[in-house]
């Protein structure tokens, strides 16, 4: 296996692509999970503030009688 890694990384064309590969995926991954959904209409929706940090108003959700049925 390590003669087959050194193989690759003697051809520059192999290093270039994989590195453009990665470059390419983290941009994309990037873009879908900070920038997209920053940049999403909805966040200018209002609704009730946030009773807590991570889990918003799940608490308040599950202790309402409607939920219990």
């Amino acid at each position: 296996m390590t003669d087959l890694v050194a193989t690759a990384l003697g051809y520059p064309t192999v290093v270039i692509g994989v590195f453009g590969l990665v470059s390419v995926v983290g941009g994309v991954l990037v873009y879908l999970f900070t920038i997209k959904p920053a940049l999403s209409p909805l966040n200018v929706i209002p609704g009730p503030k946030s009773t807590h940090w991570l889990f918003g108003s799940l608490k308040e959700i599950i202790d309402t009688k409607w939920f219990n049925r």
